[in-house]
């Protein structure tokens, strides 16, 4: 057949055999060189620096979301202890005090389900919590939330602001 070419294979030259015998010894299957594996490290060490402080930030960030919430149940829990007890009157602070007490306090004067059963459980340092409410028409209560900046929060029936 004159149209169709012909392939011929030629069988591999034994200096290329050698050649791949000599290669597998120097570069055993399976293992990574040294440069890969400082690349590596260099890539994970990247990562790391990049992520742990946005992650510590973002941990902070819903911490004070958490405070803020609790926050603002307490102020709801205060009003309401106003409207159902048809008073006209707040807790004074010698009914709340400060410190962890005054959450136990709260949590008992309020009876308002929304309160975590600690401050820990809040994101609200408890040690910091000091109510003040001098006659009864107002109050303010003042806390740190448990965050790495510990952020100070002043609560009034008005209002929660950061300090």
């Amino acid at each position: 057949m004159a149209g169709i070419m012909s392939r011929t294979v030629s069988a591999p030259c034994e200096m290329e055999g050698d050649l791949a015998t000599s290669r597998d010894r120097a570069y055993p299957r399976g293992g990574f060189t040294l440069v890969e594996l400082m690349i590596v490290v260099a890539i994970i060490g990247i990562l790391a620096a990049v992520a742990i402080p946005a992650y510590r930030e973002f941990k902070d960030k819903a911490t004070r979301g958490t405070a803020i919430a609790n926050l603002e149940n307490i102020r709801n829990g205060l009003a309401m202890y106003v409207g159902d007890l048809q008073t006209t009157r707040y807790p004074l602070t010698a009914e709340i005090g400060s410190g962890e007490a005054a959450w136990q306090r709260l949590r008992s004067i309020l009876v308002y389900p929304n309160l975590p059963p600690s401050s820990g459980d809040s994101k609200l340092d408890g040690g910091s919590l000091q109510y003040i409410s001098a006659d009864g028409r107002t109050y303010t209560l003042t806390v740190n939330a448990m965050d790495s900046r510990n952020t100070t929060y002043r609560v009034t029936p008005t209002m929660i602001e950061q300090q």
